[in-house]
């Protein structure tokens, strides 16, 4: 082998070398890239993954809140309806009742507002067409001073006492509406007790 041959050929046998060394560098350099690329993907899907799940625990627990509203509101609606067809009972009942017993409840409002003065009591449309003989007697055993008129108050059930121009409502409607809170407070204890 020439002197040539042999420059070449140590040349050839550095560039050989130097290349191998490129590569194996670049090789490594590949397989740290590509273990920092799986190690930045796993972290990246566990976020993801993280994310998701938070996203999914959100979700549902709006859903059951959602969930909880509509049957609370259910609950009420039903209690309600439930209170409302007891009143209506009631009012039913207390209407029902016989002309003595009922216009005794009747005389029994008015003389909680009587004010010792005259009065004028006019009686619900509906009471007028009852026998209101008994109206009279019930009045002066409550200590009521009052005189039953023979027009109809502006209300079916009750009774209106009127001092001058002062005017007690004691329909049916008006003592329940006034009532009602304190009514629907009792009926729900006794309906819904825990």
């Amino acid at each position: 082998m020439s002197a040539e041959e042999k420059i070449l050929a140590g040349i050839t046998a550095e560039a050989k070398a130097t290349a191998e060394q490129i590569l194996g560098d670049a090789d490594n350099k590949i397989a740290e890239m590509n273990e920092q690329a799986k190690a930045e993907a796993k972290a990246y899907s566990g976020e993801v993954v993280s994310g998701a799940l938070r996203r999914a625990k959100t979700i549902r627990e709006n859903a059951e809140s959602a969930a909880n509203l509509v049957i609370r509101d259910a609950k009420l609606a039903k209690k309600l309806d439930e209170i409302y067809k007891t009143v209506d009972a009631a009012k039913r009942y207390i209407v029902a009742l016989p002309d003595a017993a009922y216009f005794e409840k009747m005389v029994a409002l008015a003389a909680r507002s009587a004010k010792g003065k005259k009065a004028m009591l006019y009686l619900g449309a509906v009471d007028i067409k009852r026998d209101t003989a008994c109206v009279k007697g019930l009045l002066e055993k409550a200590g009521v001073n009052a005189e039953v008129q023979t027009s109809p108050a502006p209300f079916d059930y009750g009774i209106l006492l009127k001092y001058g121009d002062i005017e007690y409502n004691l329909s049916l409607e008006s003592v329940i509406a006034e009532k009602r809170e304190l009514l629907e407070d009792k009926i729900n204890t006794l309906l819904f007790a825990d």
